[in-house]
């Protein structure tokens, strides 16, 4: 009974672990897609998404589906693979977790002092960031790397093998400060740290935006709320999938080198093991739903992404000038501790280029602030109630 209850166990794992791959290979592909193809979602915002989505993507190449095969058939592959795959998981877990920290810094840093943004701000600071989250973390687990193996024995008399974290800890030769700083150093560095720094930025964010509220226009709070709730609501999620792997990290190395309560019984060992592995890689596809639920401007943006992909930008824009047509909303920064201005500009869509390149100082043409200088962002909102919010058109 105990060894149908492992076997059906293993085949539902698998066959999840399988379904979290298609589901986070398609969407961080889409993630990267989107902000690739859109310039005004060249921010630094947008910068550090695509980060996180790339470090889901490369987790999700290896990760979920050598574990569905190991749990279905067992480790039949070589030493190298296991040494990548553990590594690719500790450091694709280290820069999700840090680049969260950075998304977390970077939006209090644009309600704190959205016109005179810091470094981290600035595009090719970020990129650098981007290149120290992957740097940094790789170096870090060098030194615990080294003892990543693959360990053969005998279970129920048939031969066995495993790729595991520590071949020290698992022949169990470590003493216990090593296994205790193996497994306590994860919790510190690439849960507990990062989620408590995350926390609070967060909360130092919402004490602005509540001072701010007076002198901020809707549209605006709307706009820097949205933002904020898809940052937390992503920080959240990443702290609730991997708070159980986390919990039985501490207690493994807690209880070393005896067993944890779970180990004694076959049935609880694997339901637990498993339950804490689905919990963790699932994070990895959430990701991109998240984006589309909750971020406006992610959803537009991949609107404008199908249509240059599907070569029909001619059509669609000749539609979305009758579709918006009499109403611009403008908002760019002014040079003051204010909140981004915004302002109605009551002239036909058909007419904008052509008033754009005027080279006329009269005051009745519009002038379009510099992209580089102020990332503006042009919107059209539908004349019909029934449009489903703004457009972006730059």
């Amino acid at each position: 009974m105990e060894k149908e209850f492992i076997e059906g166990l293993q085949l539902i794992i698998g066959i999840i672990f399988i379904f979290i791959t298609v589901i986070g290979l398609a969407g961080n592909a889409v993630v990267l897609f989107v902000i690739a193809l859109n310039k005004q979602l060249h921010d630094s915002t947008n910068i550090l998404i695509a980060n996180l989505a790339l470090a889901d993507l490369l987790f999700l190449t290896l990760c979920p589906p050598i574990s569905a095969y190991v749990y279905l058939y067992g480790w039949q592959f070589s030493e190298s693979l296991c040494y990548i795959t553990v590594s690719l998981q500790y450091v694709t877990c280290y820069v999700s977790v840090w680049t969260l920290v950075l998304l977390a810094y970077d939006r209090y840093l644009s309600i704190s002092c959205p016109t005179q943004p810091k470094s981290i701000r600035r595009g090719h600071t970020v990129f650098y960031a981007c290149a120290v989250l992957w740097i940094l973390p790789f170096l870090v687990n060098l030194p615990q790397m080294r003892n990543v193996g693959v360990l053969a024995f005998e279970h129920n008399g048939k031969p066995t093998m495993v790729c595991v974290d520590s071949i020290a800890i698992a022949m169990e030769e470590a003493t216990v400060t090593e296994a205790r700083i193996f497994y306590w150093f994860f919790n510190v560095l690439a849960y507990l740290l990062p989620l408590a720094l995350s926390t609070v930025f967060y909360f130092m964010l919402v004490k602005l935006l509540w001072r701010q509220k007076v002198v901020q226009s809707k549209s605006s709070q709307r706009m820097k709320r949205h933002a904020t709730r898809m940052v937390f609501v992503v920080i959240l999620t990443f702290g609730i999938c991997w708070l159980p792997q986390n919990v039985r990290f501490f207690l493994r190395g807690l209880n070393y080198p005896g067993l944890s309560f779970w180990e004694y019984n076959d049935k609880l060992l694997m339901t637990v093991q498993a339950t804490a592995q689905v919990l963790a890689y699932a994070n990895s596809c959430t990701n991109p739903i998240l984006y589309g639920a909750l971020s406006e401007r992610f959803r537009t943006g991949l609107v404008v992404a199908l249509q240059k992909i599907c070569c029909c930008i001619d059509g669609s824009q000749a539609k979305l000038r009758k579709k918006y047509r009499g109403s611009l909303l403008l908002k760019s920064p002014l040079r003051r501790k204010s909140s981004f201005s915004t302002s109605k500009v009551a002239s036909p869509v058909e007419d904008l280029p052509m008033r754009l390149n005027e080279k006329e100082s009269s005051s009745e043409y519009l002038r379009a602030p510099s992209v580089n200088s102020y990332q503006t962002t042009i919107y059209a909102e539908p004349i019909n109630s029934d449009a489903d919010g703004p457009v972006i058109l730059l």
